[in-house]
């Protein structure tokens, strides 16, 4: 696999700092409407304070892609440096206490989603895009759902070498 011209010689960024960046965002654009903050390591213990609801990012995972076989399209590397395509997943948790209406669950969800649209978090090869919504269950008069969303990085000693280590927010 030959890695594209424009996804050559960058720098790794970690997976907290794009976690962080989703986070910032969120809470740029909605920190008036919503809580915002990483998913926490306690769910259980977890108290919904806002009058509204919050939005809850977590990192879901991530597949990775062969590196490139030395001696075919690319240039031969050491096992180590050898630059994989990095697909991220993430969660962002809504917890709303209206289902419908004002501050419901649908306006909070197109509103989560238009905040991350066309968002490309820093070090990251492609904006954010969106990959699943799903209702979680109600409990305490708390309606909770998951918005699944993605993107590309490389990870590895070569990676994008135009992608900027700035969010930027690309127009559709």
């Amino acid at each position: 696999m030959a890695i594209p011209p424009p996804l050559q010689n960058a720098t790794t960024v970690s997976t907290q700092d794009i976690l962080q960046a989703v986070v910032d965002r969120l809470t740029d654009q909605l920190g008036n409407l919503l809580a915002v903050d990483f998913f926490p390591d306690r769910p259980e213990d977890y108290e919904l304070n806002h009058v509204d609801g919050a939005l809850l990012v977590s990192y879901g995972g991530g597949q990775f892609s062969a590196p490139p076989a030395s001696g075919l399209s690319a240039p031969a590397l050491p096992a180590r440096s050898a630059p994989q395509k990095r697909t991220l997943k993430f969660v962002v948790t809504l917890l709303v206490r209206a289902l419908n209406g004002d501050h419901g669950a649908a306006e909070m969800l197109d509103a989560a989603r238009g905040a991350l649209r066309g968002f490309r978090p820093p070090g990251c090869a492609r904006p954010l895009w969106f990959t699943q919504e799903t209702p979680l269950g109600a409990a305490g008069g708390v309606w909770q759902y998951a918005i699944e969303l993605a993107t590309e990085t490389w990870d590895g000693a070569a990676g994008p070498s135009r992608v900027s280590t700035t969010p930027t927010q690309e127009t559709p």
